[in-house]
């Protein structure tokens, strides 16, 4: 069993050592939830951090149908912290991200119309701009808006200072506008932008940053439910297939 970033050896129960810590973080903030005694937004994230955490180590396992429950698990739990402590962009963008990966289509664009109805506040941060219009371009992608192209065109010259967010935001534009315009060459050029970046920071880290494990694989789902055949085998190189075991598992 080897990990995702230099081939190292990872043992089996040092996985079933985070699989153990994070479901038992999942369960005592389930029921400080239950017990309304959650005070601040902190406590849902951390909830969200140990399920990315837990799904981590699961894919090591090939438990891709576990995977997708807790993702939607995620969602859900991440959605109701929200309506307590208000909507922010990126944060619901997440959410997003882990609605699509649960593979359950219905509950994602159910919360990407929910939008319509709520306040989003972006970040008040160097990336609000940012933050803003890549939430909108991928929410507007996902229910067919006509507004989609006008965020994106915003999305694209978004000004902000991290280089990382920038190679990230070039990356994620260029998959939601071949997504829009079916064309699939710019979505996989775009995917294939985040892998590289992905691999990079794991390399650079030595270790998987777990708030950035959808980067990618969400889009090849978004792009396959939106009818665009892609051939996750054939048309996306070998060296990326240790990142995406669970979305090579659809096919």
């Amino acid at each position: 069993m080897s990990t995702w970033y230099d081939g190292k050896e990872i043992s089996i129960k040092r996985v079933n050592e985070t699989i153990k810590y994070s479901e038992d973080r999942m369960k005592t903030v389930e029921n400080l939830i239950q017990s309304n005694q959650v005070k601040s937004f902190s406590i849902f994230y951390s909830y969200i951090l140990s399920c990315h955490l837990l799904c981590n180590s699961l894919l090591y396992l090939n438990q891709f149908d576990r995977i997708k429950d807790i993702r939607k698990k995620c969602a859900i739990t991440s959605y109701r912290g929200q309506e307590i402590f208000g909507f922010k962009a990126q944060r619901f963008k997440y959410l997003l991200h882990d609605a699509i990966l649960s593979r359950d289509v219905e509950l994602y664009k159910s919360l990407a119309e929910k939008t319509k109805k709520i306040v989003i506040v972006p970040e008040s941060s160097a990336y609000k701009d940012y933050s803003k219009n890549s939430f909108y371009s991928l929410v507007y992608t996902i229910i067919d808006d006509e507004n989609a192209k006008e965020y994106l065109s915003k999305f694209k010259v978004s000004e902000i200072s991290s280089k990382d967010k920038s190679e990230i935001g070039i990356g994620e534009a260029q998959a939601l506008s071949g997504i829009i315009e079916k064309d699939k060459k710019n979505i996989l050029n775009g995917i294939l932008s985040l892998f590289d970046y992905r691999i990079r920071i794991y390399k650079k880290l030595k270790q998987l940053p777990i708030d950035e494990l959808s980067f990618g694989s969400y889009l090849l789902y978004l792009a396959k439910d939106k009818g665009i055949e892609i051939n996750i085998r054939d048309e996306i190189p070998k060296k990326y297939h240790i990142i995406i075991p669970d979305v090579l598992n659809i096919e």
